[in-house]
């Protein structure tokens, strides 16, 4: 669970969804959204044997499937699947407001990925059905620009994020030159995002930085 604009977010209430509901101060429930669908436990996970520091163990948490999302301006929500630059932005309601589609970004695996993966198959005889990752996080500025950060190489935190305006056509990539955990972003104030980056060491730093236009 995690809390975030009123809304209380619960991510274990039911299999392949995310629900939102609404409490106030005092955490009275007030209401709830529609829930946000997410991708079901791959079947073939059941029984997988998956040992610590293996390939598969490596493989398994960067290439599955995920969605994500984002409370955008004026109660909305955008939302993503992890292996394509597809959004859904949708009212609180449910109402769906627009799909955006892009082409530019495809899917695929890296050299890298593709031989952990390799690793992986070898490891339990199979062929596994990983999926790529194309996206790993969603965030909404406060004009309503949508930044997209795209996925690095092995899940590996990104310093790219593709930004797209309210109607949700793509402007162009924004490359912040240190990598953000997407869980990371602790804010974004009009042009200026604060976000946790690592260091030498894995020592952790709180980053200010300001989005030139």
């Amino acid at each position: 669970m995690r809390f975030e604009r009123n809304f209380l977010l619960d991510h274990t209430a039911e299999a392949g969804r995310i629900h939102f509901v609404r409490v106030d101060s005092l955490g009275e429930i007030k209401d709830s959204l529609p829930p946000v669908a997410t991708p079901e436990i791959p079947t073939w996970m059941g029984g997988l044997p998956i040992r610590p520091g293996s390939a598969m163990a490596e493989a398994v948490g960067p290439f599955l499937p995920r969605v994500h999302w984002a409370f955008g301006n004026s109660g909305t929500i955008w939302h993503a699947p992890s292996d394509e630059l597809r959004f859904v932005h949708r009212a609180l309601s449910g109402d769906t407001i627009r799909i955006v589609e892009t082409v530019y970004r495809p899917a695929s695996f890296t050299r890298a990925e593709a031989e952990l993966i390799d690793r992986a198959e070898a490891e339990v005889a199979r062929s596994i059905p990983f999926v790529p990752q194309v996206v790993e996080g969603l965030h909404v500025m406060q004009d309503g620009y949508v930044l997209a950060q795209i996925a690095g190489e092995l899940n590996a935190p990104g310093s790219t994020f593709d930004v797209f305006d309210l109607e949700g056509r793509y402007l162009g990539p924004l490359d912040l030159r240190l990598a953000v955990h997407p869980y990371s972003v602790a804010a974004i104030v009009r042009d200026t995002l604060l976000a946790i980056t690592l260091g030498e060491l894995d020592v952790p730093f709180l980053v200010r930085l300001t989005i030139h236009r």
